[in-house]
């Protein structure tokens, strides 16, 4: 049996009384806004990584008031409507009185398609494997860099938030992504993953990846947090994967979720690594990403 762990509803407010702050945010953001300093809202453009690809990258964020400088950086990755800014809201009321600095990067999806997006780049066109120097989870490292500088933060790490597509990219950079400097990591409703098994081809599994077993003890002993809608389990979802390898994996979101989980319980056991995952299914939330950043908090506030 699955090792599971439900939060009760009283830990769980989905009204926003619970988990540090009201569920909308009435808080208005400084339309058009670029500068990156105390108490900053708004968005500007990040310059992308030639590896990676031309031109910029819209960054939505919010500063806080005070102790921006050592404030912990939160990364929020939306889904696959690439609806950054509405992602950003999810943790407005949070700025200030954590308090803590978010960013929510856009990934056009013209630009950066399911290939790029989801799985981070890492295959191109022809299902061949890509240089990682240009994966787009270097982007986000990048992002990084780009905030610490201009904040003059103190910060060695960020942790990330990510719902259904952005939850795929995330997982797949904590298992992939060499010296990624993720502290903990909250992955919500993906629709499918990629497997901590090395005897399953990529990217159902790791088998054929170009990654290491450092690398790969290193993403088992991250703070990965897999967060799961007790209510996800529409097996005729038009988002949800139906190949025969995702459908390996589970019928709907919720199993697919505990089948990752426990995919790499079993391999860290293997490796004698110092495990470090959790998995949390939160009651009556179906594909929603409010409800899931709430219960987020519990890991990232």
């Amino acid at each position: 049996m699955l090792r599971r762990r439900f939060l009760s509803l009283a830990a769980l407010s989905m009204t926003g009384a619970g988990l540090g702050g009201q569920a909308g945010c009435e808080r208005t953001p400084r339309a058009g806004t670029t500068e990156l300093a105390p108490g900053g809202r708004g968005s500007f453009e990040l310059e992308l990584p030639r590896r990676v690809g031309e031109g910029t990258l819209t960054v939505h964020f919010a500063i806080p008031e005070r102790q921006a400088s050592d404030a912990p950086i939160l990364m929020v990755l939306p889904g696959r409507q690439r609806n950054a800014g509405e992602y950003l809201d999810d943790w407005l009321d949070l700025v200030d009185t954590a308090p803590l600095v978010v960013l929510s990067p856009e990934f056009p999806s013209e630009r950066f398609p399911t290939a790029a997006y989801n799985l981070g780049g890492t295959l191109d066109h022809d299902d061949e494997f890509t240089d990682p120097q240009g994966w787009t989870f270097v982007v986000i490292e990048e992002l990084f860099d780009h905030v610490i500088e201009a904040l003059g933060g103190n910060q060695r790490g960020y942790d990330m938030f990510g719902h259904s597509a952005g939850a795929q990219l995330i997982h797949r950079m904590v298992l992939l992504q060499e010296n990624a400097r993720i502290q903990t990591a909250v992955i919500a409703n993906a629709g499918w993953y990629t497997l901590p098994d090395p005897r399953t081809d990529y990217p159902y599994g790791l088998a054929g990846i170009p990654t290491t077993k450092k690398q790969l003890r290193h993403g088992l002993e991250t703070r990965l947090v897999v967060l799961l809608g007790s209510d996800d389990t529409d097996t005729n979802s038009e988002s949800l994967r139906n190949t025969p390898e995702a459908e390996a994996q589970g019928d709907h979101r919720l199993e697919r979720g505990q089948v990752f989980y426990e995919a790499g319980r079993r391999l860290a056991k293997r490796h004698g690594a110092a495990f470090a995952w959790h998995l949390l299914v939160v009651p009556g939330v179906a594909h929603e990403h409010s409800p899931m950043a709430r219960a987020a908090r519990l890991f990232l506030a």
